[in-house]
């Protein structure tokens, strides 16, 4: 008996010394991460970079609603118009993509479904304009230099097919656009398109449900990114599947979709990350000290 309790009580005493371990590495992760989420806020970061931090700002819903209050700006309004009017673009619905160029995102494959769109849904045409915003990367390498000819092909065939003379259908934009530039697109588009054939938690998602505190706009997200286990009140779709798009939903059911979203992200921080994997940790079986040797 007295060999039982003894041996309890050393792996207890093991589990106790990895918890304590595991809280104060996740302490100094998440001041660090505090410290580093505040220098890429003062800088023009790209927003659709990738890595370790794109995940990190992520599952961080409070950094995601307190940086779209950040740019919450009147002037940016007039400049949004400004830059609209610029691109000739005057429309009574608006869409937007937010990407860098990778395989994994799925553009082409959006492109063609757009045109799907507007081919089932003719009532549309002239009525609502595309905006993808994409950034170059690795442009270096060969095969996304492919992608890039394959995604301006894709996109100049869809335009002339279901195009007018006054009317493009899907405005495409190459270049690094920083946090000011996509605000306004978010705050006003009808619908934000994450259609990805593969991706993680994808931030493009988080952040369009962040900004939209008028509790409108429609979330159309890949079932094949990890953001869909979360926002389960988007639109969701299959990018494979050129028929499966979505048309327009009432005022009162977009307002009740984002309001569940808004509430999903602001629950989902960066403290309840760390204490879901400390839960974890602690349901984690330790061996005694000596365990196994001979």
């Amino acid at each position: 008996m007295d060999t039982a309790v003894s041996h309890d009580r050393t792996e207890d005493r093991a589990r106790l010394s990895v918890l304590a371990e595991a809280s104060h590495a996740f302490a100094t992760a998440v001041t660090d991460y505090r410290v580093l989420l505040g220098n890429v806020a003062r800088t023009s970061a790209d927003l659709v970079g990738d890595g370790c931090l794109v995940t990190l700002i992520a599952d961080d819903g409070e950094s995601l609603f307190n940086a779209a209050s950040a740019h919450r700006d009147p002037t940016l309004e007039s400049d949004y118009k400004r830059y609209l009017d610029g691109l000739g673009i005057s429309t009574e619905f608006l869409g937007i993509g937010v990407e860098r160029i990778d395989y994994t995102k799925g553009l082409p494959e959006r492109f063609l479904a757009l045109q799907r769109f507007f081919e089932r849904y003719p009532a549309y045409r002239e009525r609502l304009v595309f905006v993808q915003l994409a950034a170059p990367s690795r442009s270096r390498i060969k095969r996304y230099q492919e992608l890039q000819q394959e995604i301006e092909d894709t996109l100049d065939r869809v335009n002339r097919a279901v195009g007018t003379r006054s009317w493009r259908p899907i405005v495409y934009r190459k270049g690094h656009h920083d946090r000011q530039a996509i605000w306004p697109f978010y705050r006003h588009a009808d619908f934000c398109m994450v259609t990805s054939l593969h991706d993680g938690m994808n931030l493009v998602a988080k952040e369009f449900v962040s900004v939209r505190d008028d509790g409108d706009g429609v979330l159309i997200l890949s079932r094949f990114t990890g953001g869909a286990r979360e926002l389960r009140d988007a639109l969701l779709v299959n990018p494979y599947d050129l028929d499966e798009t979505a048309v327009e939903t009432p005022p009162e059911e977009r307002a009740a979709r984002m309001t569940r979203m808004r509430q999903v992200i602001s629950e989902h921080n960066i403290y309840r990350w760390a204490g879901l994997l400390l839960s974890e940790l602690a349901r984690m079986p330790t061996e005694p000290v000596g365990a196994g040797s001979p």
